[in-house]
C-alpha cells in the first residue's frame, strides 16, 4: 500500500513532468527548508533582531506545503464544480486540475528570499521567474509533454487564428497568474475585470522587483492611520523613487515581445467564444488555487519551513515553537503572542465541504483559565478570518450571463465544529469572529464536531440529503418514534432537525463499527439492520424507528457493537450535539409506569 507522500507525488505527476516537479522542489522549496534550518537562522541578522516576525518561523512554505496545496487544488475543483464555479465537463475539469497543479508549484517559489522585501514581493518573483532564461528548458518541457493539455489548447486556438502572439509565450503568461494567489497583491476585483488584471500583469513583468516594491509601498501610504505618518512616509518614499539607482525595468521579459504593452496577455480580453472559455477556465482555476493555499494543512501537523512544530500553550493560549538544532542535540521552546500561529496550531481541519461551506474544527476548547480560553477563541477567530478572506472572496464574481451557479460566494457559511472538551468553545469563537465580520454578509454557525468521527460516517453524512422539515413528513416520524418507546413530547422541533441528513445504505454496508467515536445517532426509517454486539452477546435485528448509537452518545463512550445492513435502507443521521441538545429525553419512574400501562395485557398484574 502506498503511503500518503507517494500517493501525493503520483497524483501530481499525472499532470506535470516529474523532471519539472523535482527541479522546482530542489531549487526552491527544498532551499526554503534548508535556509530555515536552525544553524542558518541564528546567523541571519534579521532573525536575531526579531525571530518571531521572521519568515523562518512562518508556517511551512517548503516541499510539504507545495505538495499539499497542489493536492488541495485537485480535490477542491471537484467540490466546487457546478456550485461555486459554472459546471465544467470532464475534459475542461481535467485541464483545470492540471493547470492548477502547475501554478501551485510556482506560487511560493519567491519565499526563497528571507528578507522583508523578499517575502513581500514573493508573488511577483514567481511571475518574473517564468520569463527568465533559466526557466526556458522547463517551459519547453511542459510544452513538449503537453502537460495537462495546456499546450494543445493554446496551439489549437492559435492555429485557428483565434489567439495571436507566440503560443509558448502565452503558456508563460498563463503560469505567471500564480501571482494571483495573493489577495494583498491581486484583489478579487481584478479577477473580475480582465482589462485591469492584464494591465497589472504587464506592470509586474515590466518593472524590477526593488523598484516595484517602492511603488507598492507608496500606493499603500494612505492606509496609515496617522496623518503625520502618511506625510512623512510619502515624502520618504517619493525621495527613494526619485533617486532610485537600481534596475527599474525587468529586461528578461522584453525578449518575448515587440510591443509588450500591446501584446502581453491579449488573450484575456479576446471576444472570441472559445478563447473566452479558456480564459474563464484559467481564472476559475486561480480562484481554486487561492482557496487551496488558504486551506493548507494546520493543527498537529503544523510546522515551520524548517520543520519546527508549532502548538498552543494550555496556560496562555500563545504560540509555542519547538526549535531544534540540526543534529537534534538541543531543543528550545520559544513562546510568543502571535495570534495567527496560535490559532493555526489549534485548528484541526479547515475544508470546503460538499455543500461548499467552510468547515472548521478545533483540537481543543479547554485551557487552564477562562482568560486563556478567551484568548484561544480570539486567536482562532483571527486565523479563521484570514482563511475566509481568501476562501470566500476568491469566489466573489460578476453575474455570469447564461451560467447558473448553485451557490454564490455570499451564501458560503462558516461552520465551526464544537470542541470535544468544551462544548462552548465554538460559540466563543463565533462571537469573536462575528466582530471581525460585522460589515460583511458572511454567516457563521456553530455545528457538531465531526473531526474525531469515523471518516466513512462523516463522508456519508456530508453526502446525505439535508432534512427538509417542510418536505418530509415530520409528524409521521415523531408518531413512529413514540410507538417505539421514544419520549417525543420534549423534542424541540424547531432545532431538532438542524444539520440532520437522510442517508441511504445498500445491503451489506456497515453503518458503524464497535470502538468508533459516537459522533452520530441514526434513526432507521425501515427494517434491515443487524446489531453485532461485543462482549459475547447475541447478534440481534434492529427494528425500524429504534435509534442506533444513542447510548454511546449519551454515555460519551466508544460504540460497543457493529451495525450492518441486511437490505437497502434509509436513515436519519443526527449529529451527536444536535441529538443531545434537542432530542434526548428520559422518563421519570411515574412517566415510565404511565407509558407502559397500555402495554400490559389485561389480568397479568392481578
Amino acid at each position: 500500500m502506498k503511503n500518503n507522500r507517494t500517493a501525493e507525488i503520483d497524483l501530481i505527476e499525472r499532470y506535470i513532468p516529474s523532471e519539472f516537479r523535482r527541479h522546482i522542489e530542489k531549487n526552491f522549496y527544498g532551499r526554503i527548508t534548508e535556509k530555515a534550518r536552525f544553524e542558518n537562522l541564528i546567523n541571519d541578522a534579521e532573525f536575531r533582531d526579531d525571530p518571531v516576525d521572521h519568515v523562518g518561523l512562518f508556517t511551512d512554505h517548503g516541499i510539504v506545503h507545495v505538495r499539499n496545496v497542489a493536492a488541495q487544488v485537485h480535490s477542491l475543483l471537484d467540490r466546487i464544480n457546478g456550485v461555486l464555479i459554472p459546471e465544467r465537463n470532464r475534459g475542461r475539469l481535467e485541464f483545470m486540475k492540471g493547470f492548477g497543479i502547475l501554478t501551485a508549484y510556482m506560487h511560493d517559489i519567491g519565499m526563497i528570499n528571507f528578507s522583508y522585501r523578499g517575502r513581500k514581493m514573493h508573488p511577483e518573483f514567481a511571475s518574473q521567474y517564468l520569463f527568465e532564461e533559466s526557466f526556458d528548458q522547463y517551459a519547453d518541457l511542459i510544452w513538449e509533454e503537453n502537460s495537462s493539455n495546456v499546450a494543445w489548447k493554446i496551439l489549437n486556438l492559435h492555429t485557428l487564428g483565434k489567439i495571436g502572439g507566440s503560443p509558448k509565450t502565452i503558456l508563460r503568461e498563463m503560469l505567471a497568474l500564480a501571482v494571483c494567489h495573493s489577495k494583498s497583491k491581486i484583489d478579487v476585483s481584478l479577477l473580475n475585470n480582465l482589462t485591469s488584471l492584464r494591465k497589472r500583469m504587464q506592470q509586474i513583468i515590466l518593472t524590477g522587483l526593488d523598484y516595484l516594491f517602492l511603488i507598492q509601498q507608496l500606493e499603500k501610504v494612505d492606509s496609515l492611520p496617522a496623518p503625520d505618518d502618511r506625510i512623512e512616509k510619502r515624502s520618504e518614499l517619493e525621495t527613494k523613487i526619485k533617486y532610485f539607482k537600481g534596475e527599474k525595468g525587468f529586461p528578461s521579459a522584453a525578449r518575448f515581445y515587440g510591443d509588450l504593452s500591446g501584446e502581453a496577455w491579449n488573450w484575456m480580453i479576446s471576444d472570441d467564444a472559445e478563447v473566452k472559455e479558456l480564459t474563464l477556465d484559467v481564472i476559475d482555476t486561480i480562484r481554486a488555487l487561492r482557496c487551496a493555499d488558504a486551506l493548507r494543512q494546520r493543527g498537529s501537523v503544523l510546522k515551520t519551513s524548517g520543520g519546527y512544530e508549532i502548538f498552543s500553550s494550555e496556560d496562555t493560549a500563545n504560540a509555542i515553537y519547538a526549535l531544534r538544532n540540526n543534529d537534534n542535540s538541543k531543543l528550545y521552546l520559544l513562546e510568543a503572542d502571535v495570534p495567527l500561529n496560535a490559532g493555526e496550531a489549534n485548528i484541526s481541519s479547515s475544508e470546503i465541504d460538499w455543500d461548499c461551506d467552510l468547515r472548521i474544527s478545533f483540537h481543543r476548547g479547554s485551557f487552564a483559565s477562562a482568560e486563556a480560553t478567551e484568548r484561544a477563541a480570539y486567536n482562532a477567530a483571527v486565523t479563521i478570518n484570514d482563511i475566509q478572506a481568501d476562501v470566500i472572496s476568491a469566489f466573489i464574481r460578476k453575474e455570469l450571463k447564461g451560467e447558473d451557479l448553485v451557490k454564490s460566494a455570499y451564501r458560503i457559511e462558516i461552520l465551526l465544529e464544537g470542541a470535544e472538551d468544551n462544548s462552548d468553545f465554538a460559540d466563543l469563537v463565533r462571537g469573536q469572529l462575528e466582530f471581525f465580520l460585522k460589515d460583511k454578509k458572511v454567516k457563521v454557525k456553530s455545528v457538531s464536531s465531526l473531526h474525531k468521527a469515523d471518516i466513512r460516517e462523516v463522508e456519508r453524512y456530508l453526502a446525505g440529503e439535508k432534512y427538509n422539515i417542510k418536505k418530509e413528513n415530520t409528524g409521521r416520524i415523531l408518531k413512529n418514534l413514540k410507538k417505539a418507546g421514544f419520549k417525543t413530547e420534549k423534542i424541540d422541533i424547531d432545532n431538532a432537525f438542524t444539520d440532520v441528513t437522510i442517508i441511504k445504505l445498500l445491503a451489506g454496508d456497515i453503518l458503524l463499527k464497535a470502538g468508533s467515536v459516537p459522533a452520530f445517532v441514526y434513526i432507521p426509517l425501515g427494517k434491515g439492520l443487524r446489531v453485532i454486539r461485543t462482549g459475547g452477546y447475541l447478534t440481534v435485528p434492529s427494528p425500524a424507528w429504534i435509534p442506533i448509537g444513542n447510548t454511546g452518545a449519551i454515555r460519551g463512550a466508544s460504540r460497543n457493537a457493529d451495525v450492518v445492513t441486511k437490505k437497502d435502507i434509509r436513515l436519519l443521521a443526527i449529529p451527536k450535539k444536535i441529538y443531545l441538545d434537542y432530542w434526548n429525553s428520559t422518563y421519570s419512574a411515574l412517566e415510565f409506569i404511565d407509558e407502559i400501562t397500555g402495554d400490559i395485557p389485561k389480568g397479568e398484574d392481578e
